[in-house]
């Protein structure tokens, strides 16, 4: 009986070494789960910190761009009113050119005209057709400033 009873304390102990061990498998088992899962979780959010990480260096860029885009407009503008001040200048300087030429050419027909007065009153004197008081007294009165 004594053995029986030997043999049972030794079942027993054997029974309780197997649940003992079947907890400290089960806890490991859970712990290593659980480790898993904080690594999981670690590696989601180190995932997700890399994503907006990610996703920041993209909007600075874009912001980048977008500053960029908008410097070289203004350039263009200013280079636009560059040129549009540049045609003004030489559509007034062609203007200013064309009246004077438009000066010039009447100031040669001014000229040209009182020189073929002049050349008439002088064939007229030399005709003896008109006295030479009658002649100054028409050039006095065609030109005052030359007497």
């Amino acid at each position: 009986m004594q053995e029986t009873k030997g043999v049972q304390q030794l079942q027993q102990i054997l029974q309780e070494q197997r649940i003992e061990r079947r907890q400290q498998l089960e806890f490991e088992l859970q712990d290593a789960i659980d480790r898993q899962r904080a690594d999981k979780s670690t590696i989601e959010s180190k995932l997700k910190q890399m994503q907006i990480e990610q996703l920041w260096r993209e909007k600075k860029q874009q912001l980048r761009n977008i500053r960029r885009r908008i410097r070289e407009r203004k350039k263009n503008e200013r280079e636009k009113e560059e040129i549009r001040r540049e045609k003004e200048i030489l559509s007034e300087e062609r203007e200013l050119q064309r009246q004077e030429r438009e000066m010039r050419k009447n100031e040669a027909l001014k000229r040209k005209k009182k020189k073929r007065k002049i050349e008439q009153m002088q064939i007229l004197i030399l005709k003896n057709l008109l006295h030479p008081a009658h002649y100054l007294k028409l050039f006095a009165k065609d030109h005052p400033a030359q007497i």
